[in-house]
């Protein structure tokens, strides 16, 4: 019976420690090759050729009567209306610039005028590419409509263009305050020969930097709603893969913070078809014509330019905050961020909010905490009565279990109880984590002295060395069962899930050290306890 010997590494409690982990690891790891398979396949190039992409565009088609575009009708869109010059029509607001091309009504030149990028400059939303956000056509058309453009009040524009004689009128009227573009397309007058109408959003590849926990900071995702639900591709995977899809509500372009997006409103829903060319990629949601004895078309989508903030998102469509990806925890992460945002209301500075907010955590678990260090406390105390049984019974096990099991209950000791906090507190770490990582309220969010962004890793280390040493003095104080062997070797951990935390946004780490503060004057607290110095009781 060599694992019931005391100092063996591979008693019950390691055994389970260690399954405990490896499951969690088995779990999560598959997770995140599900979601997030980009990171764990080497990149791979697209060798389907221009015929391949019709063909499976059209296996998506709904039926005969609904045409959605093709690659060759996506990619000839780019070309430019013959002989007619792009005119601009600018927009200024205190939120929101940007410039209306009288190319299809896309926008360009976008700055978000209250946002900041990494490097301290006016956040701008790329545009730079042949094709616009929200440029509008006609479905089968290969060259942009061109508008002519007048303004009819301070953020209402209207424009009109010709299609074969065909009249379209497109409307779009600004909401600065929410970074939203409500638009109106209408068309009547046509036959057959009209297909419908298209919108287009284009993006290009953005580097970010990656990792299993952090999938992905600052690069490019797509996420797509349709039928009750989504699929949202992110970094490389956007251009490995290739979307068709029917009965879409929303379509989403961005990155971590910032989005271009466009949400249904009309009667009927589009279909979506995605194409990647190099290193850019491009959305196109289709409204084809689907009963011609109407005679008009009238679509109406409202888009979105802007941060992405849940209160914006959600004054648009309430669907619309799905865009942000907060991973398995979202419920917990979304009550997480409400709680941050009316601690932030009180103190003004997120960092504080983050301490508060840790406080009040671990205030709402104070209960459990108590009854697992108590419970420690008495395994602790039991030690030499189990050894002693083990010692005397070890070649007995199923008494010597009995024994020891008789024990614990009379001394009301747990040998797991010790995991149950940390176990409770694990959703609530990886919510916190995606809060920090996709919130853009923290981001570029300063605290104090050198921590100036919650949302980036500690610049000079020194809040995941603290932690670290905080860590490694409450795991010095605490009342533990484990044998010499285990406890030489947890010690360990402290210094393991500091180099962990390195990379990981200062917030995080920040609410680890706060929490683990708190845990070390909670036990000193406890240990003023008398009831833990009652005599053990021995069923040896």
């Amino acid at each position: 019976m060599t694992n019931n010997k005391p100092g063996s590494f591979l008693d019950g409690k390691s055994i389970f420690a260690i399954f405990f982990v490896g499951l969690s690891w088995f779990v999560w790891d598959g997770y995140m090759k599900k979601k997030y398979p980009h990171l764990y396949k080497e990149k791979t190039t697209q060798t389907t050729d221009q015929n391949t992409n019709n063909t499976v565009d059209s296996a998506t088609k709904t039926n005969s009567n609904v045409n959605t575009a093709t690659t060759t009708d996506i990619i000839e869109n780019q070309k430019q209306p013959n002989n007619v010059a792009e005119k601009l029509v600018s927009y200024k607001s205190n939120n929101l610039n940007f410039d209306i091309s009288s190319y299809g009504m896309g926008v360009k030149n976008i700055v978000l005028n209250k946002y900041f990028d990494r490097d301290k400059k006016v956040k701008t939303l790329p545009t730079n590419l042949s094709t616009l956000p929200f440029e509008t056509n006609v479905l089968g058309n290969n060259k942009k409509l061109n508008f002519s453009i007048s303004k009819i009040s301070e953020n209402r524009y209207q424009g009109v263009a010709n299609y074969n004689g065909i009249p379209i009128t497109k409307t779009i009227e600004i909401n600065p305050e929410i970074y939203s573009v409500k638009i109106k397309v209408s068309s009547s007058g046509f036959n057959n020969s009209f297909k419908g109408i298209k919108f287009l959003l284009p993006g290009e590849k953005v580097e970010s930097e990656t990792s299993i926990m952090m999938p992905m900071m600052g690069g490019q995702e797509l996420f797509v709603k349709y039928e009750n639900t989504n699929e949202r591709l992110m970094g490389d995977a956007i251009f490995e893969e290739s979307l068709n899809l029917k009965n879409v509500s929303i379509v989403n372009l961005g990155e971590t913070y910032f989005s271009m997006a466009m949400v249904n409103n009309s009667n009927t829903y589009p279909t979506f078809n995605q194409i990647n060319e190099n290193e850019t990629v491009l959305g196109q949601l289709n409204y084809p014509v689907l009963n011609y004895d109407e005679n008009k078309q009238d679509i109406l989508v409202t888009a979105f330019i802007g941060p992405k903030d849940v209160n914006f998102l959600n004054k648009i469509d309430k669907g619309l905050s799905e865009i942000i990806d907060y991973g398995w925890f979202d419920v917990i992460a979304r009550w997480l961020l409400k709680l941050l945002k009316v601690l932030y209301s009180f103190v003004g500075n997120w960092g504080f909010a983050i301490v508060l907010m840790t406080l009040i955590i671990k205030l709402i678990l104070l209960p459990l905490n108590i009854y697992s260090a108590k419970s420690m406390k008495r395994m602790q105390r039991i030690q030499p009565q189990i050894k002693e049984i083990r010692e005397k019974l070890k070649d007995k096990p199923q008494e010597m279990n009995m024994k020891v099991m008789s024990l614990m209950k009379e001394n009301k000791a747990n040998p797991v109880s010790g995991c149950l906090p940390m176990l409770l507190q694990f959703p609530i770490f990886f919510a916190f984590y995606r809060v920090l990582g996709q919130s853009i309220e923290l981001y570029q969010a300063p605290f104090m002295l050198w921590l100036q962004d919650l949302s980036l890793k500690d610049p000079y280390y020194i809040l995941p060395v603290l932690m670290s040493i905080a860590m490694f003095f409450q795991m010095k104080i605490s009342p533990s069962a484990m044998d010499p062997m285990q406890k030489k070797i947890m010690m360990f951990m402290p210094l393991v899930f500091g180099i962990f935390m390195l990379g990981l946004p200062s917030g995080l780490t920040l609410y680890i050290f706060i929490s683990t503060l708190f845990g070390i004057i909670q036990h000193f607290i406890l240990m003023r306890d008398t009831s833990l110095s009652q005599p053990v009781l021995s069923k040896a």
